[in-house]
């Protein structure tokens, strides 16, 4: 992060699956916060 920092970056993200709580602990304790993610999908019907 802090070479992140250095390179005037403003913003990151991770992604990671909710069952994955050791990920989720190391991003939350870097300060990182969450937000619930939505996926949509379009299947072409037969």
């Amino acid at each position: 992060m802090e070479n992140s920092k250095q390179l005037g970056a403003s913003l990151i993200q991770w992604q990671t699956p909710d069952f994955n709580v050791d990920a989720i602990r190391f991003y939350k304790r870097r300060g990182a916060t969450s937000k619930l993610k939505g996926r949509f999908f379009w299947t072409k019907k037969k």
